[in-house]
């Protein structure tokens, strides 16, 4: 009986449940930012950096008239391994990796057997990189039509991979695709831990962008509309380290010309970038609103954009306006009190932002 009351006494044998733990604080949801003096620095890098577009990088190999192309083995084509020398913000860097992406429904695996084209539903292949590491490719026919179709897809893992250009990228890309029509594709570009690493700076993405590319003449046209998940971008560099974060429905408008040419200038290749949504990074705890009101303007012989401009609003009508001077220096004006007024204004180098 003394043993039964002590159990008793101790909760034993009792089938009253334990308290459940308390949950861990909900961080509160992120509202609008207040632009001021105070933050403006941070808000034009991270505005900044997502709209500056890389240099021209040429048009995607075509994909053949009927959507095949022919091999007697897989054989990824010329300059498979996208280059990223002077890239510096995360809309280039973006660029670069879904014209990655799209030209490789192009490189499928296909047997050649007296003049007639087998298709292999599944391909995977791992290959050495340019320096060192490799990279696993995986094309899926998913109707094993032998040609680039609706629902096909294709994967790539790196491990280390370097092209011997002072880049390494590690992780996972994979394009899932919804149409085609020659050079023309469009589908659902997915970054799983994907870092890119170069001699001026470092990326690490993942979420997913549904994704447009198209291409007339010398013409290339890349938009991408962020997913549901938004995208997440990790950047470290000279001038700028943060987080940033495009929110769902985040658009990107990014045109190469392999033709044009710089006044004055006989290299050709010209980017025009614009971009319009929400973003928000760690270094600004808050929410922002991006537009282009002019596309920005990157010759190929540019470091940076010689022409275009981009307005970031925040809460109660707060604006910072950026507009590039030349390929060097960028004007930074704010409007603290959003009166519609610009009461600061300041000329600096690109090279401060970014």
């Amino acid at each position: 009986m003394s043993c039964a009351a002590l159990l008793a006494a101790c909760g034993g044998g009792s089938d009253t449940p334990a308290p459940a733990p308390t949950p861990a604080p909900t961080p509160p949801p992120l509202v609008a930012l207040l632009i001021t003096a105070a933050n403006q620095d941070a808000v034009a890098r991270a505005s900044a950096n997502v709209v500056v577009s890389a240099a021209a990088t040429g048009a995607v190999a075509p994909l053949a008239a009927d959507g095949r192309v022919v091999s007697s083995a897989f054989k990824r084509p010329a300059g498979a391994l996208p280059a990223f020398a002077g890239v510096t913000s995360v809309g280039g860097v973006l660029q670069r990796f879904a014209q990655f992406a799209v030209r490789a429904p192009a490189a499928r695996s296909m047997t050649v057997v007296t003049g007639q084209v087998r298709a292999l539903a599944i391909v995977r292949v791992t290959e050495a990189c340019g320096s060192s590491g490799n990279v696993t490719i995986e094309l899926n026919d998913a109707d094993n039509s032998g040609s680039v179709s609706a629902g096909d897809s294709v994967s790539f893992s790196f491990n280390a991979c370097s092209s011997g250009l002072g880049e390494a990228i590690d992780g996972g890309l994979s394009l899932r695709v919804a149409t085609v029509s020659g050079p023309n594709i469009s589908g659902t570009l997915t970054y799983n831990d994907l870092r890119l690493v170069t001699s001026d700076v470092s990326f690490g993405i993942n979420g997913s962008v549904n994704l447009t590319y198209s291409e007339a003449g010398t013409l290339a046209t890349y938009r991408s509309v962020v997913g549901a998940g938004g995208l997440v971008t990790l950047v470290t560099a000279q001038m700028f380290s943060d987080s940033l974060t495009l929110r769902p429905g985040f658009e990107q408008l990014i045109t190469s010309d392999a033709a044009a040419v710089a006044p004055g200038s006989a290299t050709p290749g010209l980017n025009t970038a614009s971009i319009n949504g929400e973003l928000t990074a760690n270094s600004l705890g808050g929410i922002v609103g991006v537009v282009t009101a002019a596309p920005f303007q990157r010759y190929a012989v540019d470091a940076y954009p010689r022409a275009g401009q981009l307005i970031v609003t925040g809460a109660s009508g707060s604006r910072l306006r950026l507009t590039a001077l030349s390929a060097a220096t960028v004007r930074i004006e704010l409007d603290a009190d959003g009166n519609g007024s610009y009461e600061q204004s300041r000329d600096v180098a690109w090279s401060a932002l970014i």
